[in-house]
This record gives structure tokens, C-alpha cells and sequence, in this order.
């Protein structure tokens, strides 16, 4: 069953984010993060029941507010903005979502 669910023609289309529009894309962000945010939207839409996104790199020894300041904190607010506004622009944010940081 797993391997007709990752084969499948619906999980196929669902990984190729060259479908989405321009605009809907945009919000997203051109980083990792942002594109995996979008992936998990369009993993939803084709069916997938728990979708779990990760952006690494928060243990900050040494200059922390730099790194935060320009690197993670911008990956982070248009990932999961481009998330949670994408989910409601599909009409998929009744679903329940789950943020944690550890």
C-alpha cells in the first residue's frame, strides 16, 4: 500500500510545485523552508494526513540575534505565513495544525 501511495500519479503531481501559479508561490519564499511549506499544502490536497515541514539551525551559540535577525526568522515567518494564509486560500485551514519548537 505504501509504495501505490508514493508511486501514484495523485503523489507525483502533488510533489511537482512547478504547477502552482506564480502568485501563490510568491508568498511562499524561494528558500527550502518556504518551498516545503508549499509541498506540504499541496501533500494535504492530495490526500496526506499528517505533514510535518522542519527548519533546522536554531541552536545559536554565538551570535544569535544576527543569525535569528537575518537568516532563521525570515525563513520562518514567509514559510509558515505562506502556510497558514495558503491553507486558507484552499479552503484546507479546518484542518488542525501543530507548531513546536524544541
Amino acid at each position: 500500500m505504501s509504495l501505490a501511495m508514493i508511486t501514484s500519479k495523485r503523489a507525483s503531481e502533488a510533489f511537482d510545485l512547478s504547477k502552482e501559479s506564480p502568485a501563490f508561490a510568491k508568498q511562499f519564499g524561494e528558500d527550502s523552508f518556504g518551498l516545503s511549506c508549499m509541498l506540504a499544502i499541496r501533500l494535504v490536497e492530495a490526500g496526506v494526513r499528517y505533514v510535518t515541514v522542519q527548519l533546522g539551525g536554531w541552536d545559536t551559540h554565538q551570535d544569535n540575534f544576527t543569525k535569528l535577525s537575518e537568516q532563521l526568522l525570515p525563513k520562518l515567518d514567509a514559510g509558515l505565513s505562506g502556510l497558514f494564509t495558503g491553507l486558507d486560500q484552499r479552503g484546507l485551514a479546518r484542518f488542525d495544525c501543530g507548531f513546536s519548537q524544541w
